[in-house]
């Protein structure tokens, strides 16, 4: 089964100096750009100096050393030319929707670049939305063999790629454009920021996707999206989002759906 892409689809991994999206770094990433999918990607793989010591538990999970990053280029300095890749094109990935786009979008942050990424389907979702597992699993379920170098960019990303057409073959009810696919990966909602601390629902209703009111409408709750913004910190474009919905509530004629935000592509 063929995946109908209106705009290049990449599917991509991140190995990183640690779990934390907010503070964490890229010291690996990978690339594969597909014009159609199934298809021949264009690929894509890059060492990232982090410029920082690489903690000994990551070490041990993915095996890059802080000698092997030395002499490769900060996000910074490879920014623009990731940018170049990226740009005009929704993406895959496992976990993506959870950690690599979040702290992707961070690094761009950092390097002084407003990154918006298309749209996302995550077939680590899909698969525990199917059948609840992990990676390595999902290639024994979907593919029948055995994941070899697990933790290894280009490996997850040949492995993610090969159990994404998997699940398109496997179940015959799956949407076949990105769009519809990726809320789907996103348990039917629609992010409505990178960082997932605001969604909409399947009726367009923006709802907190966190903390004490989560799941609540937005608009039931507008104390909370004040501190929000004045009393904690969040990254830019949740801020960006909190002003948005500011002007939203201001307006009395305010439409309380997603159309307000068709110029965000989540």
């Amino acid at each position: 089964m063929y995946l109908h892409l209106e705009r290049p689809l990449v599917v991509l991994d991140t190995e990183t100096t640690g779990v934390d999206r907010d503070k964490d770094h890229i010291i690996s990433i990978c690339l594969h750009k597909y014009t159609e999918f199934p298809g021949t990607p264009e690929r894509f793989n890059w060492l990232v100096n982090p410029l920082m010591a690489i903690p000994p538990e990551s070490i041990a999970i993915h095996g890059i050393t802080d000698a092997m990053v030395a002499t490769a280029k900060p996000f910074y300095a490879m920014a623009k030319e990731l940018l170049a890749v990226l740009e005009g094109c929704d993406l895959a990935g496992y976990g993506a929707i959870h950690f690599d786009v979040p702290l992707l979008h961070n690094e761009f942050e950092r390097a002084g670049i407003a990154w918006q990424p298309g749209h996302v389907i995550d077939a680590g979702n899909l698969f525990k939305i199917k059948e609840t597992r992990t990676l390595t699993a999902a290639v024994k379920f979907y593919c029948g063999r055995t994941m070899e170098r697990a933790h290894d960019a280009e490996v997850d990303v040949v492995e993610t790629a090969n159990v994404l057409l998997a699940q398109l073959a496997h179940y015959g009810n799956l949407p076949t454009n990105v769009p519809e696919l990726a809320r789907l990966t996103n348990y039917g909602n629609k992010r409505a920021d990178v960082h997932n601390k605001f969604y909409f629902d399947t009726m367009g209703i923006c709802r907190f996707g966190f903390g004490k009111y989560k799941d609540h409408p937005v608009m039931e709750h507008l104390d909370f999206l004040d501190w929000m913004y004045y009393r904690a910190d969040f990254q830019a474009d949740t801020r960006r989002m909190i002003e948005v919905l500011w002007q939203m509530a201001a307006d009395a004629n305010a439409v309380t759906g997603e159309d307000l935000f068709s110029d965000l592509v989540y």
